[in-house]
């Protein structure tokens, strides 16, 4: 990796980001919607040219970011918290686990996806971006009211099931493909 160039991309990333989503608050939008477009201006799909030069240092960089805004999420997350909101946060997530489910399911015979891919599409649709709601509710203010306490719990019991369902089926699939090399 060379360092000059990452802490390049990173300025670069960094100004975009932090330009365009002060640029979207002014307009009234959460200064989500910046850092999205931000990204999709410095990636390398934007053309005539990539404005950064290493992407696989960029990828990494983003991951390691991932994992520390959902380790924030969780910090302002307590178990008491979700225990008081109740059967309702879990009746909520079933609910929309099986919708999700039902839905995914329908639009895959008409897609023509095999049962796997469906439900792989199904778990990736589980996933409802925790970080992005739960930077919404910080800049509203209504993280700490009840309905955003409970779209957080929803949005965070939703990415658990997700996790364990990619895990399990990947795992799945490993073992198919080793009974099949095997077999």
């Amino acid at each position: 990796m060379n360092e000059a160039a990452f802490i390049q991309d990173l300025a670069i990333i960094l100004a975009a980001a932090a330009t365009l989503g002060w640029l979207c608050q002014r307009a009234g939008l959460s200064s989500v919607v910046g850092y999205l477009v931000a990204g999709m201006v410095v990636g390398p799909y934007t053309p005539p040219f990539s404005l950064i030069t290493d992407e696989r240092s960029i990828a990494t960089a983003a991951q390691v970011g991932l994992v520390f805004l959902m380790f924030s999420i969780g910090l302002r997350l307590s178990l008491r918290r979700l225990q008081r909101l109740g059967a309702g946060l879990v009746l909520a997530v079933g609910l929309g686990a099986v919708m999700i489910y039902y839905a995914t399911r329908g639009l895959g015979v008409v897609a023509g996806l095999d049962g796997t891919q469906t439900l792989f599409l199904a778990a990736m649709l589980m996933v409802s971006s925790s970080a992005i709601i739960g930077k919404v509710l910080h800049e509203t203010g209504t993280g700490h009211e009840r309905p955003g306490q409970l779209a957080m719990g929803i949005t965070v019991l939703e990415d658990v099931v997700a996790v364990v369902m990619l895990t399990v089926l990947n795992s799945l699939i490993a073992l198919g493909a080793g009974a099949a090399a095997a077999g």
